[in-house]
């Protein structure tokens, strides 16, 4: 019979959450418990618990992009984090019943979340080691999965995310001016965003005839880390594919009276665009060693001469997502000033 019934990994919290924006010197700590229960006395060599951070990269999520990049393998992975500690100073003799063995590791403030989706995914391991001392002892293991989750924006309680905006302005020289009224921060849980703008000719250019706004979602991935502290880092450039995929989009038109010009010649916009229910879900902005996720507003203008019959402008979105509801207390989140001010926000 073997003497060592059951492993555990108890951690005091399920989750490890790190609030405003990553910062190499804002750690959190890791702390638990590593439980053995046996069914009669046992001595052990060793009692070790080792962290490990594995971001994988799925080229096959490429698509008909996989057969431009022939030397690609099928996945590619590599360690974010790596750690171990000695949970038993020295050998010693457990009794029968249940030993706990305490421990406390640090996960660096800029450690990316977890996540997963159809390009890969980033997981958090830990794995307790169990070493008897008798010679011909075999070692136990036994490992547990943890998520990690970085929240930029508090919650509902302490952000009217609607106040938050942003202006971008520019022109295309001698065809029209704009001037694009954004969200600062959105989150999935929303389900829509609104978009507004106002747009001029320039020089008497004529006015578009339709305008598209979308909602995209852009995905570059590598086949080598970027982080130079990664154990799996490398100094080649390596090789980045980037993927593009409309998540909403509205279209306005003069025709059906959606897109009205003033007499001054002004045009102004305003749609609402609804992600909820995407084919695929809104993933919010990741920054990982092999996986980045950005967001962007494309509006396509369209204009009825054959000279110019479309033209595109730009502006980036930033996506973020919610704390849990039990987490949105007035009394200890940041508020969003703080956590946009200050990168190391106090927790009261």
């Amino acid at each position: 019979m073997k003497e060592i019934i059951a492993i555990d990994i108890i951690l005091d919290t399920e989750t490890v959450d790190f609030f405003g924006p990553a910062n190499e010197t804002s750690p959190q700590q890791l702390k638990g418990k590593i439980r053995v229960l046996l069914n009669k006395p046992l001595k052990l060599k060793y009692v070790v618990l080792k962290l490990n951070g594995t971001n994988r990269f799925l080229p096959t999520s490429l698509g008909t992009l996989h057969h431009q990049y022939s030397n690609i393998p099928e996945e590619v992975s590599v360690t974010t984090v790596y750690n171990t500690i000695q949970c038993l100073p020295a050998p010693r003799v457990l009794a029968q019943g249940v030993t706990d063995f305490p421990f406390e590791m640090q996960l660096a403030g800029d450690s990316p979340p977890s996540f997963e989706n159809a390009m890969g995914y980033l997981q958090y391991k830990l794995t307790a080691v169990i070493a008897p001392a008798a010679l011909l002892g075999k070692s136990e293991r036994f490992r547990k999965t943890f998520p990690v989750r970085r929240f930029t924006v508090p919650g509902f309680r302490t952000l009217s995310l609607a106040k938050q905006r942003t202006l971008y302005e520019g022109k295309r020289e001698g065809v029209v001016k704009y001037r694009f009224d954004v969200a600062k921060i959105v989150c999935v849980e929303q389900g829509s965003v609104a978009f507004s703008g106002i747009m001029w000719p320039i020089n008497g250019h004529e006015l578009p005839t339709e305008v598209t706004v979308l909602l995209e979602e852009v995905g570059v991935c590598r086949i080598s880390s970027k982080d130079i502290r990664s154990p799996d880092h490398n100094h080649r450039v390596g090789i980045e594919c980037r993927m593009t995929r409309t998540v909403a989009q509205a279209t306005l038109s003069v025709s059906e009276g959606s897109l009205t010009p003033t007499s001054s010649g002004v045009i102004d916009m305003m749609s609402v665009l609804q992600f909820e229910e995407a084919s695929e879900p809104l993933h919010w902005d990741l920054d990982t060693p092999l996986i980045d996720i950005t967001h962007r507003f494309r509006v396509r203008l369209d204009f009825a001469s054959k000279v110019d019959k479309e033209l595109w402008l730009t502006c980036p979105l930033f996506v973020a997502t919610l704390p849990p509801e039990q987490n949105l207390d007035d009394e200890w989140l940041p508020s969003y000033q703080n956590v946009m001010a200050d990168p190391v926000p106090v927790h009261v």
